[in-house]
């Protein structure tokens, strides 16, 4: 399953997903680099709503409670604008998958507000 919920052309109430140059507020971009998608969210906020938002995000998910590992991203660029991860997400990465400090679950990361890009690519 990939990025279930909402379609493209029903983006949730809400969000915002416009150009930062459109709103003139400094905002993250999120970048998923195997589909090329570009999110703006002048708010930042969890990655999977992002998918949820717009299917072109391409993440696969399965449980979104850090059990799986299907949402498996590595964090190629931006992670000073991410929280930290949990300790159930941290414990998954370095337990079952002995995974860098880069790797991160989709479904338990968050992009926090402020100017910059996230780069993401998925690992299955």
């Amino acid at each position: 399953m990939i990025c279930a919920g909402r379609s493209p052309a029903a983006p949730r109430a809400g969000v915002l997903s416009l150009p930062a140059a459109s709103v003139g507020l400094p905002m993250p971009t999120i970048v998923f680099e195997r589909t090329r998608h570009v999110a703006h969210r002048p708010e930042g906020g969890r990655v999977v709503d992002v998918c949820d938002d717009d299917l072109r995000a391409g993440v696969p998910f399965a449980c979104r409670h850090a059990n799986c590992g299907t949402c498996r991203v590595r964090l190629t660029e931006g992670a000073e604008l991410c929280d930290p991860p949990g300790e159930d997400e941290r414990a998954l990465l370095t337990g079952r998958f002995r995974d860098p400090p880069d790797v991160r679950l989709a479904c338990q990361l968050v992009v926090r507000p402020g100017e910059g890009t996230v780069r993401l690519r998925v690992l299955l």
